[in-house]
């Protein structure tokens, strides 16, 4: 729900705005710029995509945790007892 947040989404999607422009400027010749800007967006992607899974690891682990800590129908009626 993180990267679902709008100023999230504009934050990631500013930057990414940002470093296509300059892409984009960059003089033909400029092989080393083009490249820098291109990795740039690159690990922008990146970022994004591992916090992505970070969140859905962390949701997985909590829903899996939640089960875990759930007691088992034999442990409900040992309680009654």
């Amino acid at each position: 729900q993180l990267l679902d947040d709008a100023l999230m989404k504009e934050g990631f999607d500013a930057i990414a705005a940002v470093y296509t422009a300059q892409l984009r400027a960059c003089v033909p010749s400029d092989d080393l710029g083009r490249f820098r800007y291109a990795q740039a967006l690159n690990i922008v992607e990146g970022v994004k995509a591992h916090l992505m899974s970070i969140i859905a690891n962390g949701e997985l682990t909590a829903r899996q945790s939640a089960e875990f800590r759930r007691p088992t129908p034999t442990e409900r009626v040992a309680r009654l007892f």
